[in-house]
C-alpha cells in the first residue's frame, strides 16, 4: 500500500513539475515575442557542467533569473543609447523588429545590417573574445561596438580590432566613452 502511495506521489510531483515548467516556458516565450524580454533559447535548456556542479561556481534559482533580467535591461538600455548616438550623428537607422528567437542583426544603419555589441570589458582580450563570438555566429559582416561601459584604452582597442577582424568584417563602427561614433572600417 505504501509502495502504491509513493508511486502516485512521485508521479504527481513529476507531472506537477513538468506542468509548472511548461507554464513558465510559455510565459517566457510570450514575453520574448512581445519584446519585453530577450531570451537566448539555446541557453535556457542547457544544464551546468558537471565539474561546476561538483566544485561550485554555478548560480541557480532566483538569483540567476534576477541577474538575467538585470543584464537584459542593461543591454536594452545600452542599445537605446547607441540608437540615440547614431541619430545625433546623422545616421539613417532603424531597429530590426523581428523576434530575438531568430538570429538577426539589431540595427539597419544606412541600408546595411549591423550587430550591436556593448561589452563591459576591462581587458582587451575579453572584448576581442566577445566580438569573435558574434562574428562566428553572425550572418552579417558589420558590427557596432559600444565602448561606453569599457575601461580600456581606445587606441589599443582600435588597433587590436583592426588587426584581428579586418578580413572578417566589412564595416566596424565604434562608440567611444564620450558618445562619438568612430568608423574603423
Amino acid at each position: 500500500m505504501i509502495r502504491i502511495f509513493c508511486y502516485f506521489l512521485l508521479r504527481f510531483i513529476i507531472l506537477s513539475t513538468i506542468f509548472i515548467f511548461s507554464v513558465c516556458a510559455v510565459c517566457l516565450f510570450v514575453l520574448d515575442i512581445t519584446g519585453y524580454v530577450n531570451i537566448n533559447w539555446s541557453n535556457v535548456f542547457t544544464f551546468p557542467n558537471v565539474t561546476k556542479l561538483l566544485f561550485g561556481g554555478v548560480i541557480t534559482g532566483i538569483a540567476s533569473w534576477v541577474m538575467f533580467f538585470y543584464q537584459y535591461k542593461k543591454s536594452v538600455d545600452r542599445g537605446k543609447s547607441s540608437l540615440d548616438i547614431f541619430l545625433q550623428n546623422g545616421y539613417e537607422i532603424e531597429i530590426n523588429q523581428i523576434s530575438p528567437l531568430i538570429e538577426v542583426p539589431f540595427y539597419k544603419i544606412n541600408g546595411k545590417f549591423f550587430h550591436n555589441y556593448a561589452p563591459e570589458a576591462r581587458d582587451i582580450s575579453y572584448l576581442l573574445s566577445g566580438i569573435k563570438k558574434i562574428v562566428n555566429k553572425s550572418r552579417t559582416r558589420n558590427i557596432v561596438i559600444n565602448l561606453m561601459d569599457c575601461s580600456i584604452d581606445l587606441n589599443k582597442a582600435k588597433k587590436r580590432i583592426l588587426d584581428k577582424f579586418n578580413e572578417k568584417l566589412d564595416n566596424i563602427l565604434l562608440i567611444d566613452g564620450s558618445g562619438n561614433v568612430i568608423k574603423l572600417k
